[in-house]
Parts: C-alpha cells; sequence; structure tokens
C-alpha cells in the first residue's frame, strides 16, 4: 500500500513539473521559415472564454495565427499552439498579456520571434 501511494505521488509530482508555473509562461518558438510555430503553456486554470479572447485578439491584431489550438493539459492549465508569420511576436505578446493579466503582472509573455 505504502508503495502504491509512494509511486503515485511521484507520478503527480511529475506532471505538475512539465507545465508552466502558477501565473507563469512558457513559450517556446520554432521557426520553419516565413512561419513560426508557437507552444505556450499558461500558468492559468483553463476557462474557454479566455481562450476565445486570445484567439479573436490575434486574429484582430494582425498576428495572422492558423492552426490554432488551445485546451487544457493534463493539470488543467491552459496550452495553446498556433502558427504565425515572421515578426508578430510584439502583437502576440500583447495581446496575450491583454488576455492572461496575472502572467502580464508576473512578467508578462516573451514569445520570440526568431
Amino acid at each position: 500500500m505504502f508503495r502504491s501511494l509512494l509511486a503515485l505521488f511521484c507520478l503527480v509530482a511529475l506532471a505538475f513539473a512539465a507545465a508552466a508555473p502558477m501565473n507563469q509562461q512558457s513559450c517556446k518558438s520554432t521557426d520553419h521559415g516565413l512561419v513560426i510555430n508557437y507552444d505556450i503553456s499558461i500558468g492559468r486554470y483553463y476557462m474557454k472564454s479566455k481562450c476565445d479572447a486570445a484567439i479573436q485578439g490575434l486574429k484582430k491584431s494582425g498576428a495572422l495565427p492558423s492552426m490554432v489550438r488551445c485546451n487544457a493539459d493534463s493539470r488543467g492549465m491552459t496550452k495553446m499552439t498556433f502558427n504565425a508569420m515572421r515578426n508578430r511576436q510584439g502583437k502576440i505578446n500583447r495581446t496575450l498579456n491583454g488576455v492572461w493579466t496575472a502572467i502580464r503582472d508576473n512578467g508578462g509573455f516573451n514569445c520570440r520571434g526568431h
């Protein structure tokens, strides 16, 4: 019984370590020539309304996102992926900071554009 509980605790601890901590973000960008792929872990619990606001904001900002996905990760935190044209990182960061203000107040989004 003790070993089972210890194993479960270790699995939970590893899962929590994989995503961005609460009120922080992790933005990985991969350069594919004219297009940058963004993979963003957002340290806020998933809310569909926040994702919808972010997607609409990105479209209105001129960041030109495509292949957008926004959903909950294994911890219930927000995970967002999309492609965007080069040199749009300022628009992306401003838009995401406007939606997730707790992240903005804790250092903000810092997605790179290569």
